[in-house]
């Protein structure tokens, strides 16, 4: 049996898989958020630079850049127990999407670079990429996490990596 070790209980799950990411979501009744779903709220809907508005994160709002030799290497390396950053919270009450642990998404990695134009009313682009021969699907992360500095905590941050990863 496998459990939580005691002190960490409200610490947000790392070392998953894409595919394990969503396994927990459908057995729950959810889903991953759309990249877009993501974007929305990490800008607020108004389009804030952070999820917070437009000031730079803080080392005692966020967590980020904590390790040796970054702006915040002084606080407590790691992620730190979900909700508790002051400042990382968006205006619907969103906790740690600047900081913390990045988040998957549904979305593919694709190369093309941008989403395709539509007319209103548009709907939610999901990207469907493939896997290259010989190498697993690249898959979105959105949000900032504790080890990276201060622009990977912006809203329009992104990353890819292989949907196999951990």
């Amino acid at each position: 049996k496998f459990g939580v070790l005691k002190g960490y209980e409200h610490r947000p799950v790392t070392q998953v898989t894409w595919d394990g990411a969503v396994s927990y979501c459908q057995a729950q009744g959810k889903r991953l958020p759309t990249e877009a779903e993501w974007e929305y709220a990490a800008r607020g809907g108004q389009g804030f630079r952070f999820p917070w508005g437009d000031d730079e994160p803080r080392c005692d709002g966020t967590v980020f850049a904590r390790q040796k030799g970054q702006a915040c290497w002084h606080l407590p390396p790691g992620p730190q127990d979900v909700g508790s950053s002051p400042q990382d919270r968006s205006p619907q009450q969103i906790c740690d999407l600047a900081g913390n642990v990045s988040e998957w998404v549904q979305d593919s990695f694709t190369t093309y670079g941008s989403y395709a134009a539509c007319d209103p009313p548009c709907k939610d682009p999901v990207e469907q990429g493939a896997a290259a021969a010989g190498h697993a699907e690249l898959r979105i992360v959105r949000g900032g996490d504790w080890f990276s500095p201060a622009w990977v905590s912006r809203a329009a941050g992104r990353s890819r990596v292989a949907q196999s990863y951990v």
